[in-house]
């Protein structure tokens, strides 16, 4: 039973440290994991890349509550995901605006 403990304080570990930088994924087993012919893990890896991509350029965008959230979510059951992470963290980033800007407009209804 306790031979499964540093498994699994690794696998909290990413989701306990949202901060500057984008976090590392495992994507090659990701891909492994979805059990795709070769090809089709070729094609994973690409995606994969690019969501990692992506996020390097997003990533101070998002809220360190998005981040942890976002990353608990691509992390769960043991997969690894920047797509799942990158899809999430836009999710949230738009409900935050639309949040904020629902807010701005009641406030601007309110004054008139």
């Amino acid at each position: 039973m306790l031979m499964h403990l540093p498994i699994i304080l690794l696998a909290a570990f990413p989701a306990a440290h949202a901060g500057d930088k984008v976090p590392t994924l495992d994507m090659a087993r990701e891909c492994r994991f979805e059990g795709n012919p070769l090809g089709n893990q070729q094609q994973c890896l690409t995606e994969e890349k690019r969501a990692r991509q992506q996020l390097g350029q997003e990533w101070r965008q998002f809220t360190g509550d998005e981040k942890r959230q976002c990353l608990n979510e691509a992390t769960m059951g043991g997969t690894q995901s920047y797509v799942e992470l990158v899809t999430c963290l836009e999710n949230a980033r738009d409900m935050r605006v639309q949040r904020a800007s629902n807010a701005q407009a009641r406030t601007g209804n309110r004054r008139k």
